[in-house]
């Protein structure tokens, strides 16, 4: 079952390969499609939000979520190009049973932008092949798919 959590709550640390980060909870599809790859209960996501605390009161306002819910669409633009070379996207994982036991894993990426378009067209010439039906990435691919993108880097022991 999905549940309502409070934006930017709760917040951890989590072990990056830049190194640690302090991040907070927000809600994410992949709360869904992770459940759905893994078959893990309770699933929480996470995302690095300079000045959570405030962030997450000011956003969470009814008013002030659809004013800028609003606005996103027609001010924002993507990145340029320049931005997009500089930058690269990070994930962290943590995994713990019931009896205490806790894994956890990171992976570094090129930015979000061309990991979509590696991942697509990686993808498109495995349709054939693939299972028929609706599937996440990981379940049609393999877990460590990822790992086969340009610039992907894991850190830590394999989650999954």
């Amino acid at each position: 079952m999905i549940r309502d959590v409070p934006l930017g709550h709760p917040r951890v640390t989590a072990a990056f390969r830049s190194g640690p980060r302090r991040v907070a909870g927000i809600a994410w599809g992949d709360v869904s499609t992770a459940y759905h790859s893994t078959g893990i209960p309770n699933v929480s996501t996470y995302t690095w939000l300079p000045g959570a605390p405030l962030v997450a009161r000011v956003l969470g306002a009814g008013p002030v979520r659809r004013l800028a819910r609003a606005g996103v669409d027609r001010f924002l633009t993507g990145p340029g190009e320049r931005a997009l070379r500089r930058s690269r996207s990070q994930v962290w994982a943590r995994a713990r049973d019931p009896h205490g036991g806790e894994a956890q894993a990171a992976l570094s990426a090129p930015n979000g932008y061309a990991l979509t378009v590696d991942s697509v067209l990686r993808i498109v010439t495995r349709l054939p092949r693939l299972p028929h039906g609706t599937r996440t990435p990981s379940s049609a691919l393999g877990a460590d798919f990822v790992l086969e993108l340009d610039g992907v880097r894991r850190n830590g022991p394999h989650v999954g």
